[in-house]
């Protein structure tokens, strides 16, 4: 059940709107929101390496500052008119004490200095004379001032220059030298050098203070490759090979590129900026990890998590809270579509959308219209077929059928015509078999009466033969009185020959109007035959309508019961006209025999004429014609007899005959047509008048 339940909600529509608008929502703001974090991410990775950059050029222009504030200090004594003159005198092996404007100078020096703890010391050197003299009063005599580092470094770069630092032996201090060349006056000469010792404590712990962001660093660079500063004292004063920090960043110094970096410190992943310390060739890289790099990206990706996963419950919950407002006028029209299919039509929708929805719900209210029309048809279909089963036949169809119903009323109407035309046809033929059966009885009384006439004839010639006896002479005169009664039984005796012709024409008529009832019970026994196979048809398609097809399936059914009692009246009336068959065949043949017989009478008639006028001829053969014309009459009255029997056994024929056309007509007039009246009238009328 809960497979089932779940593979509903899969296919409910409220489904498929959560699966074809949420999924693809959902994934169009996954979509969206990662070109979206990416844009981001860019973005703050470009802000933060601007930051970067500028927090790293702050420190170069701050360390450049630092350095060229005191770089002044020996630029400005080494320009010193003094100086110049005092190198340019002092030779080999002299002191520049003995100048005699050194202690102006050394006193310069102090004043210079003053109270300066980033400088340890100012000093001059001089080339000539190999002497070393600082603001503290040191003096070293015997001085390589030529071919110290410095010096050489200094006339390389033919200016100032400033060495790598060194720890101080005396202080224990960092300390860098820098150092500027003093030329002879008006030439390019080198005599000596001022130079400037100055302590970089102060600026290590300048560049401690400095903050880049929570973790970031600063590294400084000698121009020569030596660690001044890191955030790891164990690497200070170390060469930057030793130092734990990746191949491209070591490069990059060593090259002196100034740029974007990405680098790795210990086990840390940095992004950071190298610039150079104005033209002093030291370098300042700035060290942001990743973890803080990214840090704001991170806190916007978390933000975005968040607001996206609130947007998506809120979309969710959007395409929930529409889908069930698009579903539950659906999910009423379901409910009514159920009820239809159970067979309930009194349904109600209500659904007043203007959308696809309520069009629907509208066109749904309008297909269940349109089935309380077909209810309608169907009642009406059953009514009219019960009261055709009734024996009524005027159908009157209430309804205006449309669509698939309009072929079934054609077919109603169809059938209840064919059937009335078909019973009206057979009411007539009834009547008109009752009709010649009555005449049928007439020519048999007809012809009984003609056989009493014939009979009574016979005893008058009986009577006539004794009279012949008694007298001939009267003979001649009582042939005459027999040729005279001959001539009126003959045409008695045509007389009823025309009769039995006439009766045997009926006869004929009789046999034919019987086929044709036959052909047409046949074709009453087809046209049930076919109804009952519209019937079967009918109903096979109501079986695959199922449930809708109900309704119709009775009707079928119905239809079918209607043509089985057609084809069983038409039976009755086939075996009603097959006997009344037998029995005009029986009177046909009663016909022919007494057509025999009064043929047979005529000769004996003539034999008679011969002998009554051959009386004249002889009286001896009076007595043979008398005993000639005692058999004749005893033909006669055995003809007679047997005309007498025929007669009575037409009559009787005719009678049963007539009887089974008016049960005939009785039956048919169970049937209500849709000329009743007129037919009953009329039908009516002859009955009496025949009767």
């Amino acid at each position: 059940m809960r497979r089932n339940e779940k593979k509903e909600r899969k296919k409910s529509l409220r489904g498929k709107i959560i699966l074809f608008v949420g999924i693809p929502v959902i994934l169009s703001y996954l979509i969206v929101g990662s070109v979206i974090l990416m844009i981001v991410r860019n973005n703050v990775s470009q802000l933060t390496n601007q930051q970067l950059t500028s927090d790293s050029k702050a420190a170069s222009r701050q360390i450049e500052n630092f350095f060229q504030q005191y770089m002044a200090l020996p630029g400005q004594f080494s320009k010193n008119v003094e100086i110049q003159k005092m190198m340019s005198a002092t030779g080999q092996g002299q002191a520049m004490e003995q100048y005699a404007g050194f202690s102006s100078l050394y006193d310069t020096m102090k004043s210079m200095v003053g109270k300066d703890e980033n400088i340890l010391s100012l000093w001059v050197a001089d080339v000539d004379a190999k002497q070393y003299v600082d603001s503290k009063g040191e003096s070293a005599k015997d001085f390589p001032t030529s071919e110290r580092p410095w010096f050489v470094q200094m006339k390389e770069r033919g200016g100032m220059t400033m060495t790598d630092p060194y720890e101080d032996f005396t202080t224990k201090k960092q300390v860098v030298t820098m150092v500027i060349p003093v030329f002879r006056a008006n030439t390019s000469e080198i005599i000596g050098a001022v130079g400037l010792d100055l302590v970089l404590d102060n600026l290590n712990k300048s560049l401690a203070a400095y903050k880049l962001g929570n973790t970031g660093f600063y590294i400084l660079l000698s121009s020569g490759g030596q660690v001044i500063y890191h955030p790891a004292q164990e690497n200070v004063n170390k060469s930057l090979t030793d130092v734990d920090l990746s191949d491209n960043f070591k490069q990059a110094a060593t090259a002196h590129t100034e740029g974007l970096i990405e680098y790795t410190s210990g086990t840390t992943q940095s992004h950071g900026y190298l610039s150079p310390v104005g033209d002093t060739g030291w370098m300042v890289a700035t060290g942001l990890p990743n973890a803080e790099f990214y840090a704001n990206y991170h806190r916007i990706v978390w933000i975005w998590g968040i607001v996206m996963l609130v947007s998506m419950v809120l979309v969710l919950l959007m395409i929930l809270l529409i889908s069930s407002r698009l579903a539950a006028p659906i999910r009423q029209l379901q409910i009514a579509a159920g009820e239809v299919a159970e067979g309930n039509l009194d349904v109600m929708v209500s659904v007043k959308s203007q959308d696809e929805t309520g069009r629907l719900a509208r066109e749904f209210e309008r297909m269940v219209a349109q089935l309380r029309d077909y209810r309608g048809y169907i009642q009406e279909i059953t009514d009219t077929l019960d009261t055709m089963a009734g024996g009524d036949m005027r159908i009157h169809l209430k309804h205006e059928y449309v669509g698939e119903f309009a072929p079934v009323k054609q077919a109603l109407l169809g059938i209840s015509d064919s059937l009335s035309n078909t019973l009206s046809t057979i009411d007539e033929i009834s009547a008109q078999v009752n009709s010649g059966a009555e005449q049928v009885s007439s020519a048999a009384q007809a012809l009984a009466a003609g056989a009493t006439q014939q009979a009574a004839s016979v005893e008058e010639l009986s009577s006539m033969i004794a009279r012949i006896d008694e007298s001939a002479r009267e003979n001649a005169r009582n042939a005459e009185n027999t040729v005279a009664l001959y001539e009126q039984s003959n045409q008695k005796i045509q007389s009823i020959s025309g009769g039995v012709g006439v009766l045997e024409g009926h006869m004929r008529e009789i046999s034919k109007s019987s086929a044709t009832i036959m052909g047409i019970t046949r074709t009453i026994e087809d046209i049930a035959l076919q109804t009952n196979i519209l019937a079967l048809n009918a109903a096979i398609e109501a079986a695959r309508a199922g449930a809708a097809g109900k309704g119709f399936a009775v009707v079928a059914d119905e239809v079918r019961n209607l043509a089985a009692k057609s084809a069983e009246a038409v039976k009755q009336t086939a075996e009603l006209l097959a006997k009344s068959n037998q029995a005009v065949e029986l009177g046909a043949s009663a016909v022919d025999e007494v057509a025999a017989s009064i043929q047979t009478v005529i000769e004996l008639g003539n034999q008679t004429n011969a002998a009554v006028i051959g009386m004249g001829k002889s009286a001896q053969e009076q007595a043979e014609a008398v005993n000639q014309i005692s058999e004749g009459l005893s033909q006669i009255s055995a003809v007679v007899q047997t005309n007498a029997a025929t007669a009575e056994e037409s009559s009787a024929s005719s009678a049963e005959l007539s009887s089974q056309a008016e049960t005939l007509h009785m039956e048919i007039r169970k049937f209500q047509l849709h000329e009743q009246e007129k037919a009953s009238a009329e039908s009516s009328g002859k009955w009496e008048i025949e009767r």
